[in-house]
């Protein structure tokens, strides 16, 4: 199930930026400060995006058929999902926010010490920002962030200075 909401990014930003707490919740992860897309920046992303005025938060709900690897699940969804997200940004004239740490390079180039090859092309998450993505389900969809061994919840989002049409929602929807 695919559920969206479009919100003013300032008052996004007022409700759910709260970079010091989501950010230590990162530090537990083992990709952190090995992926440009994730904390620690050098600046401040959220200094990049202020120039949007909505925010549409896209909540993917997808239910792990039986005796499935979540990570494989996982991995699989992404790898069609941010091709989509890639592919929309020309249509809403704006920028993305994908579920997740950035899945270009594998490993990312930040593990082997080099400079990014993708600058262009990397996009950040809600969390790797700062915000607090379980507070924006709980508040705004009346979900719960879900990972387990039958349930996966990916959020993501798209940043424009007009109100999106639901065309991607329609579109994304009928494909899972």
């Amino acid at each position: 199930m695919l559920f969206s909401k479009t919100i003013l990014f300032n008052e996004f930003i007022l409700n759910y930026y709260d970079p010091i707490t989501v950010h230590s919740y990162c530090k537990s992860c083992n990709h952190y400060n090995l992926n440009y897309s994730c904390p620690v920046h050098l600046n401040p992303v959220i200094d990049k995006l202020k120039k949007f005025n909505y925010l549409t938060v896209y909540v993917f709900e997808y239910n792990i058929p039986e005796f499935n690897d979540i990570d494989n699940i996982y991995n699989s969804i992404r790898n069609s999902l941010d091709k989509e997200i890639l592919n929309f940004e020309s249509i809403i004239d704006g920028t993305s926010l994908i579920p997740g740490r950035c899945l270009l390079c594998n490993p990312c180039y930040k593990e082997l010490h080099k400079p990014c090859p993708k600058p262009d092309l990397i996009r950040y998450s809600l969390e790797t920002i700062g915000f607090d993505v379980s507070k924006v389900i709980e508040n705004e969809f009346q979900k719960k962030l879900t990972w387990n061994k039958d349930k996966l919840t990916l959020v993501f989002g798209f940043l424009s200075n007009e109100i999106p049409t639901d065309e991607f929602h329609y579109k994304y929807e009928q494909q899972y």
